[in-house]
């Protein structure tokens, strides 16, 4: 079936390298597919996705707490770390698939930065968690030299264990895509052992005609 990604411990996670520099956009909406075996797990492993790759790299990283809250973990400066948490559990089944989102302006023009986290069943409707966070103060993530993009985990530290289907990295609520939806197509490092990929995708072809019609039936707009 689908293919997904098997988030493991103490191996390496998909990426985006450096050189493929990302930008952090005014509003980042980030949307992730997933099963985690364990919404409760311990607080180290946690990470869903996010650039870090140490003290003085670090940007920002989406995960779950060891209580079941959506939290968006931010750095200015590469080095501390800000942690905004949902308003309420995202109260989700071990071992189900399930959506999870979150939202981040680090500037709303007034001063704040806003911070939104849902749920989802099919990735189309979309459950708000709690209420909308807004805090005084921008927080724009550090943009680091040496930080690449990844899921299911970042540098020293595994991720939410589980499978990883889909990561959505958003260019703005709702806006156009900024990296591939699908973990088969993002890079790896070249640290070992690595996470595994896993499903049998099933790819239909269909060959369809009509007997004697000419290129005027086929070409018509209707048809």
């Amino acid at each position: 079936g689908e293919s997904y990604l098997i988030v493991e411990t103490g191996k390496t996670s998909p990426v985006i390298p450096q050189a493929a520099a990302f930008t952090f956009p005014s509003t980042l909406d980030l949307r992730v597919k997933m099963a985690a075996d364990d919404w409760s797990s311990a607080a180290a492993n946690t990470v869903i996705c996010g650039r870090e790759n140490g003290a003085g790299q670090r940007s920002w990283w989406f995960q779950a707490n060891s209580a079941g809250y959506l939290q968006m973990v931010v750095s200015s400066d590469g080095t501390a770390l800000v942690t905004i948490a949902s308003t309420i559990p995202a109260s989700l089944v071990d071992g189900a698939t399930a959506w999870v989102r979150c939202v981040y302006n680090p500037d709303d023009g007034a001063g704040n930065r806003v911070t939104k986290f849902y749920t989802s069943a099919d990735g189309q409707a979309w459950t708000q968690l709690g209420a909308t966070v807004t805090t005084a103060g921008v927080l724009v993530p550090f943009n680091p030299t040496n930080a690449p993009l990844s899921i299911g985990g970042r540098a020293g530290a595994s991720g939410l264990l589980g499978r990883i289907y889909e990561v959505w990295m958003l260019d703005g609520e709702n806006g156009p895509t900024m990296a591939p939806v699908l973990p088969s197509l993002w890079s790896w490092t070249t640290s070992t052992p690595r996470m595994t990929l896993a499903g049998a995708p099933v790819v239909t072809l269909v060959n369809g005609s009509h007997p004697g019609s000419g290129l005027s039936y086929l070409g018509d707009a209707t048809r």
